[in-house]
């Protein structure tokens, strides 16, 4: 997913820092998974699963928090909200 590159008005291009983010986030899930839990102890286990619902948790606030301010998208694709 590519985002747009429009330079706001202080002269930086805020879907940078989101983009870079979000690739990073996505290597790190890629590194995950291409590790094995079966070779892990007990306690990285725990701990992975542990950290794994806080991170569901904040990034479905995120999403809600993108999805509140979303109408632009529905707006610019002609659907009736910005899921479509």
């Amino acid at each position: 997913m590519s985002l747009g590159r429009e330079i706001d008005h202080w002269g930086i291009n805020p879907g940078d820092l989101v983009d870079a983010a979000l690739t990073s986030i996505e290597s790190s899930v890629q590194d995950l998974l291409a590790s094995d839990p079966v070779y892990w102890r007990t306690g990285q286990k725990k701990d992975l699963l542990e950290r794994l619902e806080k991170l569901q948790a904040q990034q479905a606030a995120l999403k809600l928090r993108v999805l509140a301010s979303a109408d632009d998208i529905a707006e610019e694709t002609g659907a009736q909200d910005a899921s479509g």
